[in-house]
């Protein structure tokens, strides 16, 4: 077995194109953020990317996208409706009006409680339904070996300091996960049959509302083959210390920093994973990241349970007086319909706005996960925002300008945590609620140090973006980087205007 024929084969699927290289990248990143809130956060809000299922959905012919999410309440509230139109009934039968009040308090906490358990419940199994199709896909299994792995490198090691996935993770873990498969493919084989026949058993299982991954990933049999894998990539490390540093330095052009993570990442794997209590550390603090639930991209719990809380209170007192005057005038000869539509409404609106408001929180949610990312956000303001382009025209650069950011930032990791934390002190000057609602982004923009940081970097893409020919026109690697159907000449001609508006 070669492993240098491996590492740097062209024939080698995961070293051919970036583009793929890429893809793949974002592929798993994304699914082990799945992964991640089921694993710890589930509790604490709702993961955006459940909203999205929802939105991809096909709404019945005159239908709008409101339909796919008012049906998912809909039965529970009109259930609600008809309970507490019983109960109406009964009080106004037997005259015990008086005590309304106080003995229907129940049904509002109930309605409140069921109501969010459902959505939060729906909302969660669409997710656990995409990341089944998404190992049933993966027919080799890679994917759920990879996750795996991420659960003892990373998040049973998270209370490190500098603890965080970096990109660089999936790019050199692949390769040498092909390494040892193509070593020992009987036993890849094998194990890979075993964890994905586990890993679905175990989601389907949590399509009961248990949400217990950690099942699957602490169990004896995953814990095993896990550590023998670890130790198996350490090996070839250790053993190939040449070559492994040539495939992380020149291949992948990374730096010393990549390599002692990544060896720090798999060591820590192998020691969690068999349950010793050794651990190694990074010298240096890398934890730009601090907050995971920030990477986790979720809506809180506690703002969808207030939406519903405020509304329900808002419907229940009044549907309530509607539904005694209408037995009331029953009582006293004839039925007053109108009350009892207008008692139906009432609910149906509250479904209604329930949902037009958690929509709105949606929407505003993923505005602060983009605002959070203050040098891109900035970079964005003097590169298209300043000067003046159709907001249509140019969001959908934004992809393709975090690209660049980061590309810019691979080998000076240190540089590019410091530059954030630059940013995040600047903020607070700014900031005038945890949300961001009242942030003073002009201001922001205009501070001399967040104006020279943005002058830095947009004068470092220019420069490195830009042909050695021709100025004008992009350099191969700007190229390769940006998504499909993306002008990178107009791009790079934005960047270029982009430092006259510092």
């Amino acid at each position: 077995m070669n492993l240098k024929n491996v590492l740097f084969s062209k024939k080698n699927k995961f070293t051919t194109s970036k583009k793929t290289m890429k893809s793949k990248e974002q592929l798993h990143s994304e699914l082990w953020s799945f992964f991640e809130y089921f694993l710890g956060f589930v509790s604490e809000g709702v993961h955006l990317e459940c909203f999205s299922l929802i939105d991809q959905e096909k709404s019945l012919p005159g239908k709008g996208e409101a339909y796919l999410y008012e049906k998912i309440t809909r039965a529970i509230v009109f259930e609600s409706a008809e309970e507490i139109k019983a109960f109406a009934r009964e009080y106004v039968k037997t005259e015990k009006l008086n005590q309304v009040e106080s003995t229907s308090k129940p049904f509002r906490d109930s309605l409140k409680e069921v109501l969010f358990l459902e959505i939060r419940n729906n909302l969660n199994a669409k997710l656990l339904d995409h990341m089944i199709d998404q190992v049933k896909q993966d027919e080799k299994g890679e994917n759920v070996l990879i996750m795996v792995s991420l659960y003892y490198s990373l998040f049973k090691n998270s209370y490190l300091s500098g603890y965080v996935l970096h990109p660089f993770y999936f790019k050199v873990f692949i390769p040498f996960l092909n390494i040892y498969q193509k070593k020992f493919p009987d036993n890849s084989t094998v194990w890979q049959n075993i964890l994905k026949k586990k890993l679905l058993n175990t989601l389907k299982n949590n399509q009961e509302e248990t949400y217990n991954l950690k099942a699957f990933f602490e169990d004896k049999s995953v814990k095993k083959i896990i550590a023998i894998l670890f130790a198996g990539i350490l090996t070839i490390m250790n053993e190939e210390k040449d070559l492994t540093k040539s495939f992380f330095f020149v291949t992948n052009n990374l730096k010393e920093f990549h390599l002692k993570t990544f060896k720090i990442y798999i060591a820590n794997g192998y020691y969690t994973a068999t349950n010793k209590p050794k651990r190694f550390s990074h010298k240096n603090k890398t934890n730009g990241i601090s907050n995971q639930f920030k990477k986790v991209r979720a809506v809180p719990t506690a703002h969808i349970s207030g939406i519903i809380n405020s509304l329900v209170d808002r419907t229940f007192n009044d549907s309530l007086d509607t539904i005694i005057k209408y037995y009331q005038s029953g009582k006293n000869g004839k039925f007053k319909k109108y009350l009892i539509k207008n008692y139906d409404r009432s609910f149906q609106d509250m479904n209604k706005n329930i949902w037009k408001e958690i929509r709105k929180l949606v929407k505003s949610q993923m505005q602060v996960c983009y605002r959070s990312k203050y040098l891109l956000r900035l970079v964005i303001h003097y590169v298209f925002e300043k000067f003046g382009a159709e907001r249509e025209f140019w969001t959908k650069y934004i992809p393709n300008v975090e690209r660049i950011i980061q590309y810019i930032y691979k080998q000076e990791n240190e540089q590019f945590i410091k530059v954030n934390e630059g940013l995040n002190q600047i903020i607070d000057k700014y900031k005038e609620s945890k949300l961001f609602q009242g942030t003073d982004w002009e201001g922001f923009y205009k501070d001399p140090a967040a104006k020279k940081i943005a002058a830095q970097i947009i004068q470092t893409i220019v420069d490195k973006g830009s042909s050695k020919q021709d100025k004008k026109i992009p350099a191969i690697w700007f190229t390769n980087i940006l998504i499909k159907g993306i002008d990178d000449t107009v791009l790079l001609q934005f960047f270029i205007r982009g430092l006259n508006n510092v």
